[in-house]
């Protein structure tokens, strides 16, 4: 039994949500202080009423100058102030921010992913050091003043994921397959080049099965993700021809726009014909004899179908 520490080291995020990645964090290290001995409670500025008997408010947040602080910081909030006037040490904990152009300019969390930038120089002044959890984060943080930085990945309980019991949901094969999953949107800043680097030197060791999944939903006009489509339909105003004579009514053409918040079946069409073709290339297929002998049987149907038909 770990002995008790008079020293409290508490943390705080902005918000908190079940199944968010971050406050997943708080809760494994808020797990690891108390294994060691210290009191440590999890604040936030927002509390999820699922987590009410988790995570307490910011408002209860009493410290002592000996006391420890673990501000956790991914996006721009309102308590800075009253951050700034605790009397405690206090460490900032960089999760990164995602950038303010990612948002339309109304939308609430463009104002507050500027707002969080802005904090992070102010962070500068009133912690002792400062954790990235990346060196991308890392580097950000050093553009902005800070120099006594240490990397540490995000923390994860794999303690908890390994002895959690097994579920066959969603789906459930006894091939040996390694799976990874990536949950975020596809932009620069999530690094996912990464993620495909690491593929590629599995697949270099030896016959790794790469596969292809699609999860998560078809996008709206308010998701904050790009979308780029055209079309080849024939447009009779751009004919190739040189008219002769006066100007008749019937040679000017008409645009007709969708109105951008009825884009969202327009979006979930193009999911679906991109499902449709890669489901095509699983089905029309046939046994292939390759180099030296190499055979790569057919899938079989009845065994796709038994597959698909697990889809939530």
């Amino acid at each position: 039994m770990a002995r008790q520490n008079k020293v409290k080291v508490h943390q705080f995020h902005s918000t908190s949500s079940v199944g968010d990645a971050v406050t997943n964090c708080l809760f494994f290290v808020q797990s690891m202080l108390k294994s060691l001995g210290f009191e440590s409670e999890v604040f936030s500025e927002r509390v999820d009423p699922a987590l009410s008997d988790r995570v307490r408010r910011l408002e209860d947040l009493h410290l002592t100058k000996t006391d420890l602080l673990l501000i956790h910081h991914s996006m721009g909030h309102d308590a800075f102030s009253r951050l700034a006037g605790l009397q405690c040490r206090k460490f900032l904990v960089y999760h990164n921010i995602t950038p303010p152009q990612f948002f339309e300019e109304r939308d609430p969390y463009h104002a507050y992913a500027v707002k969080g930038y802005s904090q992070l120089s102010l962070f500068c002044d009133i912690v002792e050091s400062a954790i990235a959890v990346s060196s991308f984060n890392a580097r950000q943080l050093s553009q902005r003043g800070f120099d006594n930085i240490s990397v540490i990945p995000l923390l994860k309980d794999f303690a908890a994921i390994r002895d959690a019991p097994h579920s066959k949901a969603p789906y459930y094969d006894q091939s040996a397959v390694f799976r990874l999953l990536f949950v975020g949107r596809i932009v620069p800043h999530k690094c996912q080049h990464e993620l495909i680097e690491f593929v590629d030197k599995v697949r270099s060791i030896g016959r790794v099965p790469l596969g292809l999944a699609r999860t998560g939903t078809a996008g709206s006009h308010f998701s904050g993700d790009i979308f780029l489509a055209f079309s080849t339909a024939a447009a009779p105003g751009l004919a190739s021809a040189f008219p002769i004579g006066p100007v008749g009514d019937d040679e000017f053409g008409t645009l007709t726009f969708v109105p951008w918040g009825r884009m969202d079946d327009l979006y979930t069409a193009v999911v679906h014909a991109v499902e449709e073709a890669v489901f095509n290339a699983l089905v029309v297929n046939d046994d292939m004899v390759g180099r030296d002998g190499h055979r790569s049987p057919a899938l079989r149907h009845e065994r796709l179908i038994a597959l698909l038909s697990h889809r939530p």
